[in-house]
């Protein structure tokens, strides 16, 4: 999935999932059918994570979670989708989950910026924690 960006779309056509790696950083996207974001969630860094937060400056962005945000077995980087088939997506209601390798990666619900992830060590500006 290195550089890539992908489209899901709800059944009833309503809403869409868009995930987008551009070789430092993942992010999902949930959008309105008018194309409208409703909700964002950082996903991942593919790098070491940062000491300190790089959205103090917009010239950084898209933004890596920094270190204190990262759960310590992904602060060196995580190890993303190598294809489309290592993903799906579940829609439920207002939102749409996202899974990895079968596991429920991360939840985004129109009007919560940010969403959960399960890499988020505690809840920031990049991303809420996500639990089971």
């Amino acid at each position: 999935m290195d550089n890539e960006v992908l489209r899901y779309t709800s059944p009833d056509g309503q809403q869409s999932l868009i995930l987008d790696d551009d070789g430092k950083t993942g992010y999902a996207y949930l959008l309105d059918e008018n194309g409208k974001v409703t909700a964002d969630c950082w996903l991942y860094n593919r790098r070491a994570a940062p000491v300190e937060n790089e959205w103090k400056f917009s010239k950084n962005m898209p933004f890596a979670n920094s270190a204190e945000y990262v759960q310590p077995e992904f602060s060196g980087g995580f190890n993303p989708p190598k294809s489309d088939g290592e993903l799906s997506v579940g829609w439920i209601e207002q939102g749409a989950e996202l899974f990895i390798r079968d596991r429920l990666f991360a939840r985004l619900v129109a009007g919560s910026k940010p969403g959960w992830s399960r890499l988020a060590a505690k809840d920031g500006p990049l991303a809420l924690m996500l639990s089971d």
